[in-house]
């Protein structure tokens, strides 16, 4: 046997060619028979994980969590003077690509609309003012995303990333 490793319910080893048995903790088992004579020995297995494969493993679940907050806030609406409207880079770019078409087919107006789907005739200064307002708050969560996923890619223990919140 080369390598001996703990898992939920018994060992998996590890032959010297890599072929790989999983051995359940079973009194009558020739190989779990084979593994307690071998501990007895004096022997101990490797646990399942090292605790870097551990501190990987919750930074990329933790990761995952950061990444479903950031797209639920950026798919939310964003409420601007009483008026909610879809928020996110989409949105900001959408929005200011119809502004774009306005100016350079003369129009002193445009019509953008809201998030539960009702027309809004507005100025082309009112019109701007709502893509900016979006556009702000999609950079604040996006800079808040990216500054977690530094924190977490900066983080040493796995208590310190399990306190890493949205």
């Amino acid at each position: 046997m080369n390598v001996i490793k703990l898992q939920n319910s018994g060992y998996k080893i590890i032959e010297n060619d890599g072929s790989e048995i999983f051995v359940p903790e079973v009194q009558s088992n020739r190989h779990y028979q084979k593994i307690q004579k071998w501990i007895n020995e004096g022997n101990t297995p490797t646990p399942e994980f090292s605790d870097e494969e551990l501190l990987q493993q919750v930074k990329q679940k933790k990761k995952a969590e950061i990444k479903s907050a950031y797209l639920k806030a950026t798919n939310a609406f964003i409420t601007i003077d009483g008026v909610d409207w879809d928020n996110g880079f989409d949105s900001a770019i959408k929005l200011d690509g119809e502004i774009r078409f306005c100016e350079q087919l003369g129009l002193d107006k445009v019509v953008f609309f809201d998030y539960h789907n009702n027309p809004h005739n507005l100025s082309l200064s009112d019109a701007k003012n709502i893509v900016t307002q979006i556009a702000t708050e999609f950079r604040t969560l996006l800079t808040k995303k990216q500054s977690l996923y530094k924190q977490l890619t900066d983080t040493p223990t796995i208590a310190e990333v399990e306190s890493i919140k949205w």
